[in-house]
């Protein structure tokens, strides 16, 4: 359930807002498939640079690293 409205989420907004993004990784964590939320946080890190929404970009990079070791990092 929250996969797919994460994903809702992401797709109402075409992948362009790095909150949503985060949300779905964190879903995606969650669930066990660490490689898909590898990739949604590599995009929501490129998102959050791209739109100058540098205050998110610690967080998102900590969870990008946790994630890389098949682990959680709850915000």
């Amino acid at each position: 359930l929250a996969i797919g409205l994460a994903q809702r989420a992401v797709d109402s907004t075409r992948g362009e807002m790095p909150g949503y993004l985060d949300t779905l990784a964190m879903a995606k964590a969650v669930s066990g498939d660490f490689a898909s939320a590898q990739q949604i946080i590599a995009r929501a890190i490129e998102v959050a640079e791209v739109a100058e929404e540098s205050a998110q970009l610690p967080a998102l990079r900590e969870r990008q690293a946790a994630f890389a070791q098949g682990k959680l990092k709850l915000p």
